[in-house]
């Protein structure tokens, strides 16, 4: 696996959906794979600022762990699905690294290095960068596991076989640096800074360039800052973070190049958590405070604008929660229950060039879990849990009133958060000495209140597009 796409292609009930030039995302349990909504992307405990997994490097990282099922209860708004959590590495002891690359067809290219360890006293850091080149444009046919039998002829057809795809060259850079202080065995300061730069990476298109040769860059910057520490039985963790994700696209074959499209998306916030023990009892506390700020411009030619396909909008949100792990009869029970309440806030921001007016809307919601697992001997345990689930509207579906391509957008003020309800009952196995690790899971979601597009013609004939609340689903499967 080179990327995080890779690797969450390999988990069950995982669905992955992959477009060319590093874009891909990832749904749990049967919900769309779409950039935002219904999973959500950790690093470390604090959101990634993307849901495209791809510009997500495994270069440092020390394992990468996952929640199937509802988790607003810990996370809030999007945890429908589940949650990805990727922990990064961090070496205090001694100094060691790694260096790693190869080479392949299309002038192809990886390389990745990492270094860290124990610099002096309780100072400690950590370094990784890698990079993969792709130099040459992709050719369709020859040289693949069917060109003797011929058959590949067939399957690309005999007008594109041997032909170039222009505009499929890429090259993409992450790179992560960590610098840490740890004062005593109990308390430790951790700064964090991770960057990805994608250039000239393809957007897709036919391979005859119908629509011309379509490029973007992408840029990703994460600051993260954390704080630990212990007092008595009281566990403390405090993370501010910032990111920023910015695509750029363009037209690579045309003599006077200039960016078609620029879309930004900002996330600053802090995660605030106390965990405390009591014996083999834990109960957590904690704040959670997110805000995303998208803007977007689009331009007809080189500084000259034009109307984007929606207004810069806010979305914040507010969360409290507190969670407990609580384990009876000489532990052979455990027992999770919580619960968490967000005040969600949106802000549109005023544009004059899609004359559209700024407004505010906010809601509050509440979100439950419980969780129960019993060994019924100590290699096997019967599991089950029941969550609840929201992913809130933009801004610009709640309070949007703009013209766009021809279609006025209508937002819907009464427009409520898609929430969701799954159980899931299963049994697991657990052998060490044998190797053998198996679980059985069934689960069963309903769904409510999903938000979908509704296209309609106004009494003048203008194209009009609003947002609605669907009646409900269900689904359900076997893990």
């Amino acid at each position: 696996a080179s990327n995080l796409t890779d690797l969450l292609k390999s988990i069950t009930n995982v669905d992955v959906v992959q477009y060319p030039g590093y874009n891909s995302y990832f749904s749990i349990r049967g919900y769309k794979p779409t950039e935002s909504k219904y999973t959500i992307v950790l690093i470390d405990g604090v959101p990634a600022g993307t849901g495209n997994i791809s510009t997500l490097s495994l270069g440092d990282i020390e394992q990468v762990e996952m929640l199937k099922g509802p988790f607003s209860a810990l996370y809030g708004s999007d945890a429908m699905g589940g949650v990805v959590n990727i922990v990064t590495k961090k070496n205090k002891g001694a100094l060691t690294g790694s260096i790693k690359g190869s080479m392949g067809s299309n002038q192809s290219a990886k390389g990745a290095l990492n270094l860290g360890g124990h610099i002096w006293k309780g100072l400690s850091f950590d370094a990784s960068a890698d990079y993969a080149m792709s130099s040459r444009n992709y050719k369709t046919g020859n040289h693949n596991m069917l060109h003797m039998s011929k058959i590949d002829k067939a399957i690309v057809g005999e007008d594109t076989y041997g032909v170039r795809m222009p505009g499929s060259r890429s090259n993409g850079f992450s790179g992560k640096f960590r610098l840490g202080y740890d004062f005593n065995r109990n308390w430790s300061l951790d700064f964090t800074q991770m960057e990805f730069l994608g250039k000239d990476l393809p957007i897709g298109g036919n391979i005859w360039s119908a629509y011309g040769v379509r490029k973007k860059d992408i840029t990703r910057h994460s600051s993260k800052l954390e704080l630990k520490g212990r007092v008595k039985n009281h566990n403390l963790f405090l993370a501010p973070y910032y990111s920023e994700y910015r695509t750029e696209t363009y037209n690579a074959d045309s003599d006077d190049a200039f960016v078609q499209t620029d879309s930004k998306l900002k996330t600053v916030g802090f995660v605030l958590n106390d965990n405390i023990t009591f014996g083999k009892q834990s109960i957590a506390i904690g704040i959670d405070n997110k805000n995303e700020l998208n803007k977007m411009n689009r331009f007809k030619k080189k500084d000259e604008p034009m109307a984007p396909y929606k207004p810069d909008y806010n979305n914040s949100s507010l969360g409290m929660y507190l969670q407990s792990n609580l384990k009876f009869f000489e532990d052979k029970l455990n027992v999770s229950l919580g619960g968490r309440y967000d005040h969600i806030m949106f802000k549109l921001k005023e544009s004059a060039i899609l004359n559209n007016a700024g407004k505010s809307e906010s809601y509050n919601t509440f979100n439950p879990n419980l969780g129960l697992k019993y060994f019924i001997l100590p290699e096997l345990a019967f599991h089950s849990s029941y969550g609840t689930a929201f992913s809130m509207p933009n801004a610009y579906q709640k309070a949007g009133e703009f013209i766009a391509n021809g279609t006025l957008t209508i937002g819907n003020p009464d427009l409520k958060p898609a929430k969701a309800q799954t159980i899931d009952v299963g049994f697991s196995f657990n052998h060490v000495e044998s190797g053998i690790d198996l679980d059985l899971t069934y689960f069963y979601t309903w769904n409510k209140d999903f938000i979908i597009e509704e296209s309609f013609k106004d009494e003048t004939g203008q194209k009009c597009k609003t947002f609605k609340n669907a009646d409900k689903a269900k689904k359900s499967g076997l893990e």
